[in-house]
């Protein structure tokens, strides 16, 4: 049965601010290559270092991937897409008592490590990032760090989300 966005909302443990560009940056990013793919980087790589120094292009070329490679990041399975998404009007911005702009949010999800986690980002002309926090902290308080800190983040500090994934895998 397909659960519902606030089945969905309710399971999350931490919430990341961050647009469909930033969401894809962090895939790209954090998501290591297949071992298939880690394999053929090392045979290039020990080729390489038997030829000349014509070669050593396609080391340059691969060290972009270390940081995937070298033990941290996601394996590909860990990191599950869920097609679903919804936006919400959470608030309005009131101009008068007639007259306001609706604040409203993207949200959208994937499973870290088989920990729900939810994208969401302001989609609406107008926006009161205090209020969409305050929305979110209201109405799905998660917590982490031993209940001292809110379970919501950027994209930029996008580690202690996927820390605190791999923590509640670890303890379970």
């Amino acid at each position: 049965m397909l659960e519902s966005f606030e089945e969905k909302m309710k399971s999350c443990v931490f919430f990341i601010e961050a647009n469909d560009n930033e969401r894809h940056e962090l895939w790209s990013k954090w998501v290591r290559p297949t071992t298939d793919t880690f394999e053929e980087i090392c045979k290039i790589l020990e080729k390489s270092k038997e030829e000349s120094f014509e070669n050593w292009k396609l080391i340059t070329k691969f060290s972009k991937l270390k940081y995937n490679m070298w033990g941290y990041g996601f394996n590909r399975e860990d990191w599950e897409e869920d097609s679903f998404g919804t936006l919400l009007q959470i608030g309005k911005l009131y101009e008068d008592e007639d007259k306001f702009s609706p604040v409203c949010v993207s949200f959208s999800f994937a499973k870290w490590f088989g920990q729900r986690v939810c994208f969401y980002y302001p989609t609406s002309r107008y926006v009161d990032n205090t209020m969409i926090e305050e929305w979110i902290k209201t109405n799905y308080p998660k917590k982490y760090d031993n209940d001292r800190r809110w379970a919501m983040t950027d994209s930029t500090n996008v580690h202690h989300a996927i820390s605190e994934c791999e923590r509640l895998v670890n303890i379970k």
